[in-house]
């Protein structure tokens, strides 16, 4: 295998393993009764705010690869095309999901009021707030990921002229904008690190690099950085300046992750053959996932006691959220797969 293919069979490998790490991201459990004290903050910090957060910059560097690779964005019948596609893969899942979960968040509001109830999270729809809950604040919040890729879509061009006039520098500016101004904000509701790793992601197909060959120099620093960061940044996340250490600790960490599987996918090909096999899940278990799916997971695991009594129950408590939500969403894509075939299509933007 070419180190070109093999970077593509990393990226079809990654994507589910990347997809357990965001439900990780949103699955910590809340320890009302102050049992983990400290261990169990410097655990809960460790997981959720360093280890899983590699998840979502390597899927913009990663599309970022792809938006640029073959592709002269500059080119108006080449960026009009790629336009097109975006409407069906991005644009029409993130609005689907999102008046989805509107509909069902008002449903859910009215039904209790219907039954004599009061309802424990009232939602209260206004029409003045429609591009609130379909944009500034998408109310399926994980979808902030479409909503930046689709921003991302439409500046491609731009993108793409900038890497070329500049070779490549931009992309060491951008790094450099995100430590010195932390907030550093481009565009209302768009992240500027979005930014960084799609650029960073395009820059290699610009120049043509071979991912795998190119990064391959960085695997010891990085693994590094990876294992000692993850471990000893927690420690400083209330400080200051933990987000200037940490842009770098990402960076070096979509590294390690990458050529990590590289490793994998050349010797073991049946858990590289599974992963890939559990790539059709992905955009579905990311987009449904928060609609109250890890709510009703988490509502499961309060209610045994064992969960919220030690240290190790709460760390399983917050395994066990993730595992439940990862199931109810396998089990719901399979579904609709087999009764609806098509609506999951549009949901999915032809993920299936």
């Amino acid at each position: 295998m070419s180190n070109t293919k093999l970077f593509s069979s990393v990226v079809l490998t990654l994507r589910f393993p990347l997809m357990i790490l965001v439900l990780l991201i949103h699955s910590l459990p809340t320890d009302s009764n102050g049992i983990g004290g400290d261990t169990f903050l410097y655990i809960g910090t460790l997981v959720k705010e360093l280890f899983t957060r590699v998840a979502v910059p390597a899927f913009f560097v990663f599309s970022g690869y792809y938006a640029l690779k073959g592709h002269n964005l500059e080119q108006w019948g080449t960026y009009k095309a790629e336009l097109k596609k975006k409407v069906r893969t991005l644009i029409l899942p993130y609005l689907l999901w999102n008046v989805f979960y509107l509909l069902l968040l008002v449903g859910k509001t009215q039904l209790s009021l219907a039954f004599g109830s009061t309802p424990k999270d009232p939602f209260v729809f206004e029409w003045t707030r429609l591009h609130e809950y379909l944009w500034t604040d998408c109310l399926d919040y994980p979808l902030w990921f479409i909503r930046d890729l689709i921003v991302l879509t439409l500046i491609s061009p731009l993108i793409h002229f900038a890497l070329r006039i500049s070779r490549g520098y931009i992309v060491a500016l951008l790094f450099i904008a995100n430590i010195v101004f932390v907030d550093l904000t481009l565009i209302p509701t768009f992240s500027s690190r979005s930014l960084l790793f799609f650029s960073f992601g395009g820059l290699f197909a610009l120049k043509g690099w071979d991912p795998i060959e190119k990064l391959r120099p960085w695997l010891y620093p990085s693994l590094a950085v990876w294992i000692v960061g993850t471990f000893t940044l927690p420690l400083v996340y209330s400080w200051r300046y933990f987000y200037v250490l940490e842009l770098p600790y990402l960076t070096l960490s979509i590294v390690a992750w990458v050529l990590l599987f590289a490793f994998i996918c050349t010797h073991y090909p049946r858990l590289t053959h599974m992963l890939q096999h559990l790539n059709q899940y992905v955009f579905f278990i990311y987009a449904v996932h928060a609609v109250l799916l890890i709510n009703w997971a988490r509502g499961i695991v309060d209610r045994i006691p064992f969960f919220s009594s030690s240290i190790p129950g709460l760390c399983l408590a917050y395994l066990t959220i993730a595992m439940l939500a990862l199931a109810m969403s396998m089990v719901l894509y399979r579904v609709l797969r087999r009764c609806t075939p098509r609506l999951l299509a549009l949901f999915c933007g032809g993920r299936v």
